[in-house]
């Protein structure tokens, strides 16, 4: 591995500058990483503090100085990008969704070999709150989980979708793919993998393709139940929320704040010390869960191990989104439900 891990981008937009910060902060920080090169308008890189030329996607895979690509693109073009990176023998990190379908996020899958380092990013797993409840959750000291729900309620406004056109488009612009996703993880996070979902989604705020609205249930392979909710219809927003019911207690978090935490023998999460929030800016959620989840995936890949979030873990997430909007036959409900 060289001294320095060197990182291609891809793609200059909102999320990009998120990566790109991150990624600032942990050089200064003393983490050997750099941003070499990158895909897109050299003036859009300029206002990130990119330096250099921009090249093309063949050009920036066939560098054999760049160690990892990082693909911060429209959420159609992950797939594309991740199986030729993969086949070009490169490390890949994908924001979030890794795909847009589970047809694809599998494409990228069998792609990789057993050699091959990737991973999606899912940078809610980071939170402090979160991290407390998964240790201490897979160490039984909460009991077993029962039941799980999440919520979130959030607002995007006219300006936010003009911005970028995709954002209204079916599958990439869905609320569960592009906003909802991280609940999602969290939930295959923390109760293993799903065996079933069902829901349902719709157009509520904004006609046109993309579900603005969403909801559903998923059932786990352990034998847990979860609901989900979200939207970005609401204004002005509300924080994300995740309650999680075991056999012992109870754990509710609104955002990062923990709101309830009823265990008698383990204390609460502690209070962090910063929390970004989006319910109504995506700008607003901050990057220091990304510079957690890079710190991680630059060790990661310095010690050759997998990164905490794996291609696996960002096909699982998609697949359980896709089957959460998919709807059922109303021909389909036993005739008891419908009364």
């Amino acid at each position: 591995m060289p001294a320095s891990i060197r990182i291609g981008l891809i793609g200059l937009g909102t999320i990009a500058r998120t990566h790109v910060d991150a990624l600032r902060a942990l050089a200064e920080d003393g983490v050997a990483v750099e941003i070499a090169g990158y895909v897109g308008r050299s003036d859009a890189a300029a206002a990130l503090g990119i330096a250099g030329r921009p090249s093309t996607l063949p050009g920036l895979l066939g560098r054999p100085d760049l160690d990892l690509i990082a693909d911060a693109s429209p959420s159609s073009a992950h797939a594309e990008h991740a199986v030729a990176a993969l086949a070009a023998g490169k490390g890949v990190v994908v924001e979030k969704p890794l795909a847009t379908t589970a047809a694809d996020a599998r494409r990228i899958l069998d792609a990789a070999g057993p050699r091959s380092f990737g991973s999606v990013f899912a940078q809610r797993r980071f939170e402090p709150q979160h991290r407390w409840l998964h240790e201490h959750l897979t160490a039984g000291r909460l009991g077993e989980p029962v039941a799980a729900s999440v919520t979130l309620p959030w607002w995007r406004d006219d300006a936010y979708f003009a911005a970028a056109p995709w954002r209204g488009r079916a599958p990439e612009g869905g609320v569960l793919l592009n906003q909802g996703i991280h609940s999602i993880d969290l939930l295959l996070w923390l109760l293993g993998d799903a065996v079933d979902a069902v829901g349902f989604g719709a157009a509520r705020h904004r006609p046109g393709d993309a579900d603005d609205t969403a909801a559903g249930a998923i059932r786990f392979a352990g034998g847990a139940l979860a609901s989900v909710l979200a939207t970005t219809g609401t204004p002005p927003g509300s924080p994300a929320t995740l309650t999680l019911h075991t056999t012992t207690g109870t754990a509710s978090f609104r955002q990062a704040e923990t709101v309830a935490w009823t265990f008698p023998d383990v204390p609460p999460p502690p209070t962090p010390t910063t929390a970004g929030m989006g319910a109504s800016d995506p700008r607003a959620i901050g990057h220091s869960g990304h510079v957690d989840q890079w710190r991680d995936i630059v060790a990661a890949l310095a010690e050759g191990r997998e990164p905490a979030v794996t291609l696996r873990d960002g096909l699982r997430a998609v697949a359980v989104c896709e089957a959460l909007t998919a709807g059922s036959p109303l021909d389909s409900v036993p005739p008891r439900i419908l009364g």
